[in-house]
């Protein structure tokens, strides 16, 4: 299992660009941050779900704040499980496989939400993993931590709002066979409990913000980002209501299914 640390200055946006390979210039610099989870550390802080699709500047800003205002707080830098570097890049499928495990190691799952997050298969099989793997819904709704990219009139409302309104099938991945593996997994282990879920999500999220103190860093954290620009509301694209689906097996009961389907 491998942490990712940020550095200051943090690595070169074009860690996030679709270029693969470990021996460019930028993945260097990245891997230079990154280490073995030690034997005294049981979990990472923030697993990061995001698009490759959405604003580069954008994302890594929100992550320099996390991590700024995580020391703050707790007096030591953040650990974060980063895809471009915590995956070989010459070897992706085998990476691949252990996905559950990368997900579930790690305290949080951080989304990092842009305009496209939603349109991304693998972005929602992450958050499908940690709706299969966690205790029951309420304890998977508290590990996800949603940060907005507000940039091209999407803010955090128009963002929870498409969560609202979420349907899977929207979602694809650039390798049609990839898709048509994942959502093989997701039917087999329960799709339509996971889009209701998604749905309710957008409720939990608000309650908590209603409920948390003014201290509650990711609240705290969107509020300094939406201080810098707030940008007119307009809702994600939405995409038309899928087909009615048969009965699936229980996320709850049927997370076993999972980690055996990915690794196949």
């Amino acid at each position: 299992m491998y942490l990712y640390l940020y550095v200051s200055p943090p690595p070169p946006p074009d860690l996030h660009s679709n270029k693969r390979g470990r021996d460019n210039a930028d993945t260097k610099v990245a891997l230079a941050a990154v280490r073995e989870l030690r034997s005294d550390e049981n979990s990472i802080n923030y697993f990061i779900s995001h698009s490759w699709h959405d604003d580069v500047q954008a994302k890594f800003a929100i992550l320099d704040m996390v991590k700024q205002q995580f020391k703050a707080k707790y007096g030591r830098e953040a650990t974060f499980w980063l895809d471009k570097v915590c995956i070989d890049q010459e070897n992706i499928s085998d990476g691949l496989k252990v996905l559950c495990i990368n997900v579930t190691a790690c305290k949080k799952l951080l989304v990092v939400c842009g305009k496209t997050y939603f349109q991304r298969l693998w972005c929602m099989l992450e958050l499908f993993i940690m709706f299969a793997f966690s205790q029951d819904e309420a304890v998977a709704a508290e590990r996800i931590e949603l940060i907005p990219i507000e940039a091209d009139g999407v803010t955090r409302e128009s963002i929870l709002e498409s969560m609202s309104n979420f349907e899977l099938e929207g979602a694809h991945c650039y390798d049609p066979n990839e898709e048509i593996k994942l959502r093989s997994v997701m039917a087999a282990v329960g799709e339509a409990q996971f889009v209701a879920r998604m749905q309710s999500l957008a409720g939990k999220i608000r309650a908590r913000e209603r409920e948390s103190s003014p201290g509650n860093l990711v609240r705290s954290l969107t509020r300094s980002l939406s201080a810098r620009h707030r940008p007119r509301s307009a809702p994600l694209p939405h995409h038309p209501r899928s087909a009615p689906l048969g009965r699936s097996p229980s996320i709850d009961t049927d997370g076993a299914v999972l980690g055996s389907l990915v690794a196949s």
